[in-house]
């Protein structure tokens, strides 16, 4: 597992390619050019990007999910309609889709977050958005899936 931590400020460029921090590139298990990226747009609206081995444990997840439970196939067809593959560049960058970029109100300014085995891109202001909940709203989160 890569363990990607920190938060880091950066920008996409015009093309919608993103540099992946050098402090997330030196933690890659495959730092090579055409080192496969699997690209998530997230229910929070956010995008997530996961090495290739490490969306595996996540794709076996969505297909224990049950074609016959309506929400569980509800659940699969988002996950399955919103990935995307890219390839790391030779500068250590990684294509967006310009869809998921157009979805998160993501223009050129993100905010990169190091996820553990996955690293987060948010539009700062959704981001702020989210951190800045109520504070019972995330202390309830907390208490409930953390203890």
């Amino acid at each position: 597992m890569p363990n990607f931590r920190g938060t880091e400020n950066y920008s996409i460029d015009d093309k919608g390619r993103l540099m992946i921090p050098a402090s997330f590139r030196k933690k890659m298990a495959n730092q090579n050019p055409g080192a496969v990226w699997v690209v998530f747009k997230t229910l929070q609206q956010s995008i997530e990007l996961y090495e290739e081995s490490e969306w595996l444990e996540v794709q076996k997840k969505i297909d224990a999910l049950s074609e016959f439970n309506l929400n569980e196939k509800k659940l699969k067809t988002y996950y399955n309609a919103n990935i995307s593959e890219t390839e790391l560049d030779k500068q250590g960058r990684v294509l967006l889709p310009k869809k998921f970029l157009e979805a998160c109100g993501i223009k050129n300014e993100v905010t990169i977050i190091g996820g553990g085995n996955k690293i987060e891109v948010w539009n700062p202001d959704k981001l702020n958005e989210l951190l800045n909940a109520p504070p019972e709203s995330l202390e309830t989160l907390s208490e409930r899936f953390i203890g």
